[in-house]
Protein backbone atom coordinates (compact mmCIF):
# COMPACT_ATOMS: atom_id res chain seq x y z
CA UNK A 1 0.00 0.00 0.00
CA UNK A 2 2.75 2.36 0.64
CA UNK A 3 4.03 2.65 -3.19
CA UNK A 4 0.45 2.01 -4.37
CA UNK A 5 -0.05 5.38 -2.24
CA UNK A 6 2.60 7.47 -3.17
CA UNK A 7 2.25 6.87 -6.86
CA UNK A 8 -1.44 7.70 -6.51
CA UNK A 9 -0.30 10.96 -4.69
CA UNK A 10 2.31 11.90 -7.73
CA UNK A 11 -0.32 11.32 -10.40
CA UNK A 12 -3.24 13.57 -8.72
CA UNK A 13 0.05 16.26 -7.81
CA UNK A 14 1.02 15.89 -11.40
CA UNK A 15 -2.58 16.33 -12.42
CA UNK A 16 -2.83 19.39 -9.93
CA UNK A 17 0.39 20.88 -12.03
CA UNK A 18 -1.12 20.28 -15.15
CA UNK A 19 -4.41 21.98 -14.37
CA UNK A 20 -2.30 25.38 -13.61
CA UNK A 21 0.31 25.05 -16.39
CA UNK A 22 -0.27 22.66 -19.29
CA UNK A 23 3.06 23.02 -20.36
CA UNK A 24 4.54 21.08 -17.63
CA UNK A 25 3.43 18.24 -19.48
CA UNK A 26 4.23 15.68 -16.40
CA UNK A 27 6.86 14.95 -13.75
CA UNK A 28 10.09 13.26 -13.80
CA UNK A 29 10.00 9.77 -12.89
CA UNK A 30 11.81 6.52 -12.82
CA UNK A 31 10.58 3.28 -13.70
CA UNK A 32 10.26 1.47 -10.55
CA UNK A 33 9.86 -1.88 -12.76
CA UNK A 34 13.14 -1.71 -14.30
CA UNK A 35 15.72 -3.48 -12.07
CA UNK A 36 19.10 -2.11 -14.00
CA UNK A 37 20.66 -0.04 -13.45
CA UNK A 38 18.84 1.27 -9.84
CA UNK A 39 19.01 4.78 -8.75
CA UNK A 40 20.00 3.59 -5.31
CA UNK A 41 23.63 4.30 -5.98
CA UNK A 42 25.90 7.15 -5.40
CA UNK A 43 25.29 8.94 -8.92
CA UNK A 44 21.65 8.94 -8.30
CA UNK A 45 19.63 9.13 -4.43
CA UNK A 46 22.05 7.03 -2.31
CA UNK A 47 22.64 3.32 -1.38
CA UNK A 48 20.25 1.18 0.17
CA UNK A 49 20.46 0.03 2.37
CA UNK A 50 22.43 3.04 3.68
CA UNK A 51 26.17 2.35 3.51
CA UNK A 52 26.94 4.78 6.80
CA UNK A 53 26.93 4.39 10.74
CA UNK A 54 22.93 2.87 11.35
CA UNK A 55 22.69 2.67 7.85
CA UNK A 56 22.58 5.99 7.14
CA UNK A 57 22.83 7.73 3.70
CA UNK A 58 26.13 8.72 2.58
CA UNK A 59 26.26 9.29 -0.96
CA UNK A 60 24.40 10.10 -3.31
CA UNK A 61 22.11 12.96 -3.76
CA UNK A 62 20.53 12.18 -0.67
CA UNK A 63 23.97 12.25 1.26
CA UNK A 64 23.41 13.27 4.89
CA UNK A 65 19.80 14.36 4.60
CA UNK A 66 19.10 15.91 8.06
CA UNK A 67 15.97 14.90 9.64
CA UNK A 68 14.10 17.34 11.65
CA UNK A 69 14.68 17.35 15.45
CA UNK A 70 12.75 18.88 17.96
CA UNK A 71 9.32 18.59 15.58
CA UNK A 72 6.38 20.01 16.46
CA UNK A 73 3.52 19.54 14.80
CA UNK A 74 1.66 22.62 15.99
CA UNK A 75 5.04 24.63 14.03
CA UNK A 76 2.71 23.52 10.86
CA UNK A 77 -0.96 24.36 12.28
CA UNK A 78 -1.58 26.77 9.72
CA UNK A 79 -0.71 24.84 6.95
CA UNK A 80 -3.36 21.97 8.50
CA UNK A 81 -7.31 22.09 8.97
CA UNK A 82 -6.32 20.12 12.48
CA UNK A 83 -3.34 19.26 13.39
CA UNK A 84 -4.35 18.61 16.89
CA UNK A 85 -6.53 15.49 15.30
CA UNK A 86 -4.45 14.50 12.15
CA UNK A 87 -2.53 11.80 13.61
CA UNK A 88 1.13 12.15 13.29
CA UNK A 89 3.33 14.18 15.81
CA UNK A 90 6.28 12.71 14.93
CA UNK A 91 8.56 10.36 16.47
CA UNK A 92 8.80 9.62 20.17
CA UNK A 93 12.62 10.92 20.23
CA UNK A 94 11.52 14.43 18.17
CA UNK A 95 12.43 13.42 14.70
CA UNK A 96 10.39 14.29 11.68
CA UNK A 97 9.52 10.55 11.18
CA UNK A 98 6.83 8.06 11.93
CA UNK A 99 5.35 7.79 15.65
CA UNK A 100 6.44 4.68 16.07
CA UNK A 101 10.24 5.07 14.85
CA UNK A 102 12.79 4.97 17.33
CA UNK A 103 15.40 5.88 14.84
CA UNK A 104 17.35 8.32 16.70
CA UNK A 105 19.92 9.07 13.70
CA UNK A 106 19.76 12.49 12.61
CA UNK A 107 20.06 12.16 9.00
CA UNK A 108 18.61 9.63 6.40
CA UNK A 109 18.04 5.94 6.99
CA UNK A 110 17.85 3.19 4.63
CA UNK A 111 17.34 -0.94 5.52
CA UNK A 112 16.72 -3.36 3.41
CA UNK A 113 17.22 -4.14 -0.20
CA UNK A 114 15.74 -1.17 -3.06
CA UNK A 115 12.23 -1.83 -3.82
CA UNK A 116 10.98 -2.76 -7.60
CA UNK A 117 7.92 -2.83 -8.60
CA UNK A 118 6.65 -5.45 -10.93
CA UNK A 119 4.53 -4.27 -13.60
CA UNK A 120 1.78 -6.55 -13.44
CA UNK A 121 1.44 -6.30 -9.93
CA UNK A 122 0.72 -2.87 -10.00
CA UNK A 123 -1.56 -3.04 -12.72
CA UNK A 124 -3.79 -5.61 -10.70
CA UNK A 125 -3.74 -3.27 -7.49
CA UNK A 126 -4.54 -0.09 -9.78
CA UNK A 127 -7.54 -2.75 -11.14
CA UNK A 128 -5.97 -1.54 -14.78
CA UNK A 129 -5.46 -3.34 -18.26
CA UNK A 130 -1.91 -4.44 -18.04
CA UNK A 131 0.43 -4.79 -20.99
Amino acid sequence: AFITFHEAFLLEVENALIAIDGRIESLPYFDATIEEPSIFNSKYVGSSPGTGVNNTVVDGSFADWPIESDFDINDYAEFIRNPANNGFFGSPLGFLRSNTSMLDTPSLTRYGTPWVSRAQEFFNCAMLEGS
